[in-house]
């Protein structure tokens, strides 16, 4: 799979609107968003593991995981952007 640095944003803008620290999953309109993109759930999880990988954000794993062409993608529920995260959504704008 590609990044995507547009929904690299997206993901790191829902979560300092949205996340308060209890687990936040992606909401419906979230989802819709991403998929009016052309964005799949799968994609949308692997895009919020990359973020959560380089320390954008805290998330914790859903017991659920996908499997996609033999491979095993972790559904996420996001907790919070981190500093890092802030100042790499900062950087974006």
């Amino acid at each position: 799979m590609n990044r995507d640095m547009h929904l690299i944003y997206l993901i790191l803008k829902f979560a300092e609107e949205r996340a308060d620290g209890c687990g936040c999953a992606p909401l419906p309109e979230f989802f819709q968003e991403a998929h009016g993109m052309g964005v799949s759930e799968s994609e949308l999880h692997y895009h919020i593991g990359l973020c959560q990988k380089a320390g954008y954000i805290e998330a914790r794993k859903d017991p659920v995981q996908m499997r996609i062409e033999g491979t095993c993608i972790p559904r996420l529920e996001i907790l919070n952007l981190t500093w890092e995260g802030h100042e790499m959504l900062e950087s974006m704008l």
